[in-house]
């Protein structure tokens, strides 16, 4: 064996691993060993730092997207000030090389420079590259994925990044370079689906409200923009469904029971919803097919279509499926 990868759960934590580091290093094993370890810096056993250095070299990629509030934030309940003491504590041990890996998403792409600058000044300051930041784009999933936000919030969020690199930047390698030149074609490009940013705010609204944390306390101005562009999530309204006042009693007590809010709405002569008020567009619709005639396409092979928030029976029974998926079929 040569080396050795350990992640998580927290793989610091873990006193398996601990077991195993301890036999390599009795066994005199260990002297031969790289230690591939991902972290995310919540350790502070002593028994982590003093076996580091009986190994051949150590590699710490270290899960961190933000700093200070930023972090704790994402990354709940992580605290930055352990994370800080952490890696002064790790930049003293010979053998170890710090790799941070910091993902982009919405939620950090216009704070992320802060996190680069404390990485950079510490190797600044010691005058040697003692962090290697290498920086991941995040693809899945979707709603943190930083191709909705606005193009103009995408490059007022670069150009801070751009002007620290010009600056700043003193040490990093060509890895960290290749993926800022993706991220500055990515914050190029215009809003894949701009209203994909709800499900962002309802993703981190009901985890908001499990933490008890709020956006506007470690990024104030993406929360501004959410707000400014009339984004704010609103739970009742979120949890309303629309259901044609034809529906089955049938259907509409499914929902009920699943704790939405049911509210009867006009149809057209087809029996199709009539179109919600601006104000409205955040709720939940069912649409119904009179006499069994769907109104949507149907692809699933259980004849049930979901597109967006919108529901469709499609046929005179009560099959129908909630977008979220926290209801099923009936």
């Amino acid at each position: 064996i040569d080396t050795i990868y350990m992640t998580g759960g927290e793989p610091t934590v873990i006193e398996k691993n601990f077991e195993i580091l301890r036999d390599l290093i009795e066994s005199d094993k260990s002297k031969d060993i790289t230690l591939i370890i991902n972290t995310n810096l919540t350790n502070t056993n002593p028994k982590f730092y003093q076996y580091l250095p009986n190994f051949k070299s150590v590699i710490l990629q270290l899960s961190i997207d933000g700093y200070e509030k930023v972090q704790e934030y994402l990354r709940y309940p992580s605290k930055f000030k352990q994370i800080d003491e952490s890696i002064h504590k790790l930049i003293k041990i010979h053998n170890v090389k710090l790799w941070a890996t910091p993902v982009i998403q919405i939620g950090n792409l216009n704070t992320i420079v802060d996190l680069f600058k404390y990485f950079e000044d510490i190797n600044i300051k010691e005058n040697k590259p003692l962090i290697d930041i290498r920086p991941i784009l995040l693809q899945d999933p979707q709603h943190l994925n930083i191709d909705y936000l606005p193009k103009d919030f995408k490059q007022k969020a670069f150009a801070k990044i751009f002007m620290w690199m010009l600056n700043d930047c003193k040490w990093q390698s060509q890895i960290f370079k290749d993926t800022i030149n993706a991220l500055k074609k990515k914050c190029q490009e215009e809003s894949k689906n701009i209203d994909m940013l709800q499900e962002y705010i309802k993703f981190n609204t009901l985890l908001d409200e499990h933490r008890g944390q709020t956006l506007a306390d470690c990024n104030y101005d993406l929360h501004t923009l959410l707000k400014d562009a009339e984004w704010e999530y609103d739970k009742e309204t979120y949890r309303t469904i629309r259901v044609p006042n034809l529906t089955y009693p049938a259907t509409m007590n499914a929902f009920l029971s699943a704790g939405l809010n049911v509210e009867l709405a006009d149809t057209d002569k087809n029996g199709l919803l009539l179109p919600q008020d601006e104000n409205e567009l955040q709720k939940i619709e069912c649409h119904v097919g009179l006499f069994g005639a769907p109104t949507v396409s149907v692809e699933s092979d259980n004849g049930i279509a979901v597109l967006n928030n919108n529901i469709a029976i499609v046929d005179g029974a009560q099959h129908w499926l909630i977008a979220d998926g926290n209801i099923g079929t009936a």
